[in-house]
């Protein structure tokens, strides 16, 4: 008789068609951690997509870009099942998640417990001193157009009422919030863990 040149695999990883289970479910959860790996690239891609067109628009800043590119770079990591990358992704959801909480607090708090700050004034008024803008004579061509790109474009960024402004900001700092749980709570489960490890 020959030697048998097959792997032993024990009767309890075994199922009852006698196929390997455990490679069946390691390759399923490898498949899981590595579209959401893919979906957080995505979500960068999209991020670094939308700071480019505010980018031509004058409305960003460099750190924006920075930090995406850092998550990115850590998506990539995920995807290839490094461990550092995971880690490193897990810590940084647990910063974002602190600092979309402080500035939740800190919104609510500059709303309600300021009664006498002087209030930003609202898209009619903008209109309104665009157009005594557009008719002062004692401006100098420049000037009047330097005016009139600053008011148009605070008209441009006011697409609201204050009720929609601030509810677009509880928005914003609750959508930080809901991205920074979401890959915590994934990439701490001890069975994706153990893909990485």
């Amino acid at each position: 008789m020959g030697i048998g040149l097959t792997r032993s695999v024990p009767v309890s990883e075994r199922d009852d068609n006698g196929s390997h289970k455990p490679d069946t479910n390691a390759a399923n959860k490898i498949l899981v951690v590595r579209i959401v790996a893919g979906l957080l690239i995505l979500l960068d891609v999209l991020n670094a997509y939308d700071w480019f067109l505010e980018r031509h628009a004058g409305y960003t800043s460099w750190t924006s870009i920075i930090g995406i590119g850092i998550s990115l770079l850590l998506a990539v990591g995920i995807l290839s099942l490094n461990e550092a990358a995971r880690t490193a992704y897990v810590f940084l959801s647990s910063v974002m998640l602190i600092l979309g909480g402080v500035g939740i607090l800190i919104f609510y708090s500059s709303i309600h417990n300021q009664p006498n700050a002087t209030t930003p004034l609202t898209k009619t008024e903008l209109e309104h001193s665009l157009k005594a803008a557009q008719s002062n004579t004692s401006f100098t061509p420049k000037q009047r157009q330097e005016i009139e790109q600053s008011l148009q474009r605070q008209i441009n960024n006011m697409s609201g009422s204050p009720v929609e402004l601030k509810l677009k900001q509880y928005l914003s700092s609750g959508l930080l919030v809901l991205v920074s749980v979401g890959p915590l709570i994934f990439f701490t489960r001890p069975s994706v863990k153990e893909v990485f490890g």
